[in-house]
This record gives structure tokens, C-alpha cells and sequence, in this order.
């Protein structure tokens, strides 16, 4: 045999190992199995549910209801669901509860402050037999543990001035307060003193407003704003509250309740004038 033809025979059985050797071994029955299966429970195609949340069906502890009115909040649904004492929010300003439409009766709403969900408790006012509240005195000044509190804390630190006038005549003042409680204030910037009449004469023109269009539409500055009225300090006494975002939103209303304040407190700082409360 000569030596061409060996080296020619060589050549063919090396080649005939290098394509076995590069043919793909696949085991059987996987050759047609297709791109990989995504129908797993990640599966985010195709008709396999990916658990989309139903807001509506959550079972919130405390349930404090979706259609408060004067809720700033966009979609109320998701955003009130987690809406629990001191629990984190995202939207400030915003409320969620009620509605507290009825004056006899205790109602609970949440406040979103500084991140956080703040708890209003509005207690009912003395009721007689045909559920008509009683609102004091009968010249609307209030009784001897009437109270009203204006606030409007704002921006990134949630900080703000507050004024607080008792039926005695103790006027508190707050310059930069982040949150007063009605029923039990933090100790004050300031304390000042007016007669016990004029108090009177100050719950006497909440009384006379007609409050029950407030607030107005079109706020939307970072101030939030509230005004609180008692009429007494009894368990069973309704504390109304008002919320605004801009001083428009009480106009004209309420120009007669802060226009006291600027007849009644002369050449005092500006915390102590609720005129000037979220005024843009």
C-alpha cells in the first residue's frame, strides 16, 4: 500500500471524528421542547394572574372608610387602605374617614402629617331627643370650657404658628408648632389675656357661620391648615373641625372668626393672627 494512500485515509477519519465529536448530544425527547415554559406562578404573561391586589376587598383594622370629603389624596382606595394611627403616608394633608355628617354621634378621622397618620377624634355634641345637637350657650358663645384652636403646620418640617383662645380669655400663641392638641396643648410661645366677653364674642361668630360648604375647592399649597372649635370640654362635647390648604378656601365665611383676631390682639407677632394661616 502505498505511503499517498495512507495519508489520504488518515485525513477522511480525521475529519469523520471532528464533525461526530461537534454534532450536539440531546437527550430524547427535548429536542422540540420550544423556548423554556413561563407559566410558573412569577408568570408575569399570558392569562396567569399575577395576584393583583383588590384595595377594596382589605380588611383594615379600624376601617376608616374611603369617601371623606376634602380627601387630597388622588386614588383614596390604596392610599387610605394602611390609614392607622402612626403609620407611614406618603401624601401630607391628606384625610381619610367619616364622612361626620352626623353632629350626635363620635366620628374618627386620619390626617396625614409630617409622613405620618395623625388620629382626629371628633366627639358628639350634647343631642336632645330629636337628635338636634346643642351647640352651647344660646347666644352661641360657648359654655365656660369652650375652646377654639387655629394651627396650620407646613412644609418639609411640618412646622407652623398656632393660636388657642378659652372661654376665660387665656390666649396661647405658638410661633412654629408642629402639632397642638385641642384638648391638651403643649406649652405655648407665649401666653396673653383677653376679657372673657371677648371670647365670647369670638365663638359667638363661628356659631354665625354658615360652615357647612367649607373648605372651598383649589387648595393646593404645602400648608395645612385647621381650625377646631369646642363648644364645651365635656366627654360628650362635639369638637368641629375645619382643614384648608390656602386662606382662600374660609373666604368670606370665616373672615368674621380671624378678623377677631387682628380687632382683638393689636401689636402682637404674626403667629398670633389666623388671617395670615396658609395665605399665598
Amino acid at each position: 500500500m502505498s505511503q499517498s494512500f495512507l495519508r489520504w485515509s488518515s485525513v477522511v477519519v480525521i475529519s469523520v471524528l471532528s464533525v461526530a465529536c461537534d454534532d450536539t448530544v440531546t437527550p430524547a425527547g427535548a429536542a422540540d421542547a420550544g423556548p423554556a415554559d413561563t407559566g410558573s406562578a412569577s408568570d408575569t404573561g399570558g392569562s396567569v394572574d399575577v395576584g393583583r391586589v383588590d384595595v377594596g376587598a382589605i380588611d383594615v383594622p379600624g376601617d376608616v372608610g374611603f369617601d371623606a370629603p376634602g380627601d387630597r389624596g388622588g386614588d383614596a382606595g390604596s392610599s387610605c387602605a394602611g390609614a392607622t394611627e402612626g403609620a407611614a403616608c406618603t401624601t401630607d394633608g391628606q384625610t381619610c374617614g367619616g364622612p361626620c355628617s352626623d353632629p350626635c354621634q363620635f366620628c374618627n378621622l386620619y390626617r396625614c402629617t409630617g409622613g405620618r397618620w395623625d388620629r382626629l377624634e371628633v366627639f358628639p355634641m350634647p343631642c336632645v331627643d330629636s337628635g338636634a345637637a346643642d351647640a352651647g350657650r344660646a347666644d352661641g358663645g360657648g359654655s365656660s370650657g369652650a375652646r377654639m384652636l387655629w394651627q396650620a403646620p407646613g412644609g418639609f418640617a411640618g412646622t407652623g404658628p398656632a393660636v388657642m383662645v378659652d372661654a376665660d380669655g387665656t390666649v396661647r400663641v405658638w410661633d412654629n408648632a408642629r402639632s397642638v392638641a385641642l384638648a391638651s396643648p403643649a406649652d405655648p410661645t407665649r401666653t396673653l389675656h383677653v376679657t372673657s366677653a371677648q371670647a365670647s364674642d369670638l365663638f359667638a361668630r363661628w356659631a354665625a357661620v354658615d360652615r357647612t360648604g367649607l373648605p372651598h375647592s383649589g387648595g393646593s399649597a404645602d400648608c395645612y391648615g385647621v381650625a377646631s372649635y369646642r363648644p364645651c370640654d365635656g366627654i360628650d362635647c362635639r369638637v368641629e373641625t375645619v382643614m384648608f390648604q390656602t386662606a382662600a378656601q374660609l373666604a368670606p365665611e370665616m373672615d368674621p372668626v380671624r378678623g377677631w383676631f387682628d380687632e382683638v390682639l393689636t401689636d402682637r407677632p404674626t403667629s398670633a393672627y389666623p388671617n395670615g394661616y396658609c395665605r399665598f
